[in-house]
């Protein structure tokens, strides 16, 4: 009876999250007042500083990882603050998207404690990720009304009306003394594909280059002194348009996004820069304005994490916000202990785990379902689970995505039509063949990204992929990773 009980109290809980999170009854009050009206420090030359410190990709890792690389936004805050008292007027925090979904401890509230959070810190502003998209495009207004700063999306258009999307800022005019700054934010081209179709089919994202070339020349006319771009896209080679960008002599620098790949580079003199994600390193550019308005690169780099900020002190702030929704919302789903696992788990076998425990447990109530589709890029969001006790907290940081799953009646052509960069798993003994019929637990990502309409299912089912998961590791106790091999399992 108590294991029914908890698998209800998940399955209400998730599903119930996006309302429960946006009506707190007493929200955490924060002081949010900052003066932009210092100037910014001076150098020996007398020239203005600014300095620019990003993240990107946080994906919700708002607590510190055991192994100290992912410091926590806690820890962040104090190093954030730290920077502030060295430079209050020319310190300023940006984010190139992609900072809510990853964690029970972000998605438990759509991303409204991580905007909280933000705000706290005072960020400027933050373009808007593929994963922005992640629970509709509504959610991105809830959390754009809860932000002090604007959600940057200067590419964004909707098909229907070809104007820029409602819910997407092209740029931000702000002030710190006597100096203006421009900021742009951009999404990549292409990156449509990288979110469910059906929350993305009104819109399309533009070749931003002659978007980004408008929006400066607007925040120039304005009175900015400098400009710089916040681009989830990867730069690490440019492409015709971003090179288009930076040979425009109008950015001064370029904070990157979206493949979580540390790198710093200069293209025609503008520096380029992205981390790891999750707060691993910090994007710091430093720029200088003279009293004629020439600025300069003075340095730019990546803060390492694990080295200057997970060894600081927690910020009281951020850690009132987070008690509060971790006693509020968090703490009963992601501190239950689900099972656990006697050797370290990689991304590989707990990919055949999850399509395993999906189709294990369809079967209990359709028994007539013998292939359970997960995709291989991306569907898994850690390199292992470690040995030792696993709780819902960890399955929802490995599988944080709210894909539904499908059931479909296809043949075994539709099948192989899907595409090559998928897990599939069959009943034992399975074969696929061409002119068969079979049913197919499909996610929603996957079914959508092939063309296939929830309507033409069969089925659609309520629970997700992660609590399949946990449900396996809740039936076995204890799984030894080694049951979850190619060689053990029916993999297609």
């Amino acid at each position: 009876m108590q294991k029914t009980q908890i698998v209800i109290l998940l399955s209400t809980l998730l599903l119930a999250g996006c309302g429960a999170a946006q009506n707190d009854p007493n929200p955490p009050s924060i002081d949010t007042t900052f003066d932009r009206t210092v100037d910014p420090n001076k150098n020996e030359a007398g020239d203005y500083v600014l300095d620019f410190y990003g993240l990107n990709d946080f994906h919700g890792a708002i607590t510190t990882s055991t192994n100290g690389k992912e410091p926590g936004f806690a820890k962040l805050a104090t190093f954030f603050r730290e920077k502030y008292k060295e430079n209050p007027g020319g310190t300023i925090l940006v984010s190139s998207g992609d900072m809510w979904q990853g964690t029970a401890d972000s998605n438990i509230t759509k991303g409204k404690m991580m905007t909280m959070m933000m705000n706290a810190l005072y960020f400027e502003a933050m373009a808007i990720g593929n994963h922005e998209f992640d629970w509709t495009t509504s959610l991105i207004e809830e959390n754009a009304q809860i932000a002090n700063f604007p959600m940057l999306g200067a590419n964004i258009y909707e098909k229907a009306t070809e104007k820029r999307a409602t819910f997407a800022e092209p740029s931000i005019l702000i002030e710190r003394g006597n100096v203006k700054v421009g900021i742009v934010g951009t999404i990549g081209v292409g990156l449509e594909s990288s979110i469910q179709k059906s929350y993305v089919k009104d819109y399309e994202f533009l070749n931003p280059a002659d978007i980004v070339s408008e929006e400066a020349d607007k925040l120039r006319a304005s009175g900015a002194d400098a400009v710089v771009l916040l681009d989830h896209a990867d730069w690490r080679t440019p492409s015709y348009f971003q090179g288009k960008i930076t040979a425009s002599e109008k950015i001064n620098a370029v904070f990157s996004g979206h493949s979580h790949t540390s790198y710093t580079l200069v293209q025609d003199d503008v520096p380029v820069l992205q981390t790891n994600g999750s707060g691993q390193q910090v994007m710091h550019v430093q720029l200088t304005v003279s009293e004629a308005g020439i600025v300069n690169v003075a340095s730019y780099e990546l803060v390492d994490s694990l080295e200057y900020i997970t060894p600081l002190q927690d910020d009281p702030v951020i850690l009132d916000i987070y008690d509060y929704y971790y006693n509020q919302q968090i703490k009963a789903v992601k501190d239950v202990v689900v099972g656990k696992l006697s050797l370290d788990m990689p991304k590989d076998l707990i990919l055949n785990a999850t399509t395993q425990a999906i189709l294990e447990g369809v079967r209990k109530t359709n028994p007539d379902v013998e292939i359970a589709i997960y995709n291989l890029s991306g569907g898994i969001r850690v390199n292992e689970l470690p040995k030792g006790k696993v709780t819902f907290g960890d399955v929802y940081k490995a599988l944080p995505f709210d894909n539904e799953i499908g059931i479909f009646t296809l043949t075994g052509k539709e099948i192989k039509d899907l595409g090559s960069n998928l897990r599939k798993n069959g009943v034992k003994g399975l074969t696929i063949d061409n002119g068969t019929t079979y049913k197919v637990a499909i996610i929603s990502y996957v079914f959508e990204g092939a063309g296939y309409d929830r309507s033409e299912a069969d089925e659609i089912l309520i629970k997700y992929p992660r609590d399949y998961l946990a449900d396996l590791f809740k039936a076995k106790k204890t799984i030894n990773p080694a049951n979850y091999d190619r060689d053990k399992l029916n993999i297609l």
